[in-house]
């Protein structure tokens, strides 16, 4: 309930001031490497396509207790029809679960009117946010380079598994060694059908080969078929 509350409530402004430091996000390099990959392009992709399809209830709890859906309210809309006049609920959807998954955060900015009230949501990439936590390792706002400095109460923020329960961290970057080795592999199958499936090699000797050496030597690369 806090998450919806804090998305869709009244703005409320923090004047507290604290140290700050600056965490830094994942690196672009890991990213497009991994997605080069096929299973995990394909898993990203199975997972951010399910996630996106998953429809979205707003409810209403009456006086008597029950709950029901609240159409009329200006969230329905930005959550199920058009949350920006850019992109639409599914495509955001899957851009934030496909960001949460390969850089372990997920961040789409809040636009309010003068009331408070959320007008539209915007996808931001993870390479465009860093996060600004206290001196007590919280998130304390956010830095854009178009938004500048971004509160809390302004942005969602879904992180991947966190150690601390804030800043997510991304799943390749655990399982980077084991990419890498994949990624190795597939570059190496490539180079090798590239190259017609052919080995090649160098063989050295210790002093000069005789003419009947150079001529037995030759003799058995022409029954290997080389």
């Amino acid at each position: 309930m806090g998450f919806w509350k804090r998305l869709f409530g009244r703005e409320r402004r923090s004047s507290d001031g604290c140290n700050i430091s600056i965490s830094a996000l994942g690196s672009r390099y890991t990213e497009s490497k991994a997605l080069q990959l096929s299973t995990v392009y394909r898993c990203v992709a199975c997972i951010s396509d399910a996630v996106a399809q998953l429809p979205i209830q707003i409810l209403t709890v009456n006086s008597k207790g029950y709950k029901k859906l609240a159409l009329s309210h200006p969230a329905y809309w930005l959550l199920n029809k058009e949350p920006s006049h850019y992109m639409s609920r599914f495509m955001m959807l899957k851009a934030m679960v496909t960001s949460m998954l390969l850089r372990g955060n997920a961040f789409v900015y809040v636009e309010r009117d003068d009331d408070g009230n959320a007008l539209w949501l915007e996808f931001l990439h993870p390479d465009t946010v860093t996060i600004v936590d206290n001196e007590y390792g919280h998130i304390m706002a956010y830095a854009h380079p178009y938004y500048g400095w971004i509160e809390p109460c302004n942005m969602v923020h879904v992180p991947n598994w966190a150690s601390d329960g804030e800043h997510g961290i991304s799943t390749i970057r655990y399982a980077v060694q084991a990419l890498q080795l994949a990624y190795d592999s597939d570059e190496h199958a490539r180079q090798f059908f590239e190259s017609g499936a052919s080995l090649s090699g160098e063989v050295t000797v210790n002093h000069v080969l005789t003419q009947k050496q150079k001529d037995c030597w030759a003799a058995f690369l022409i029954a290997l078929g080389t």
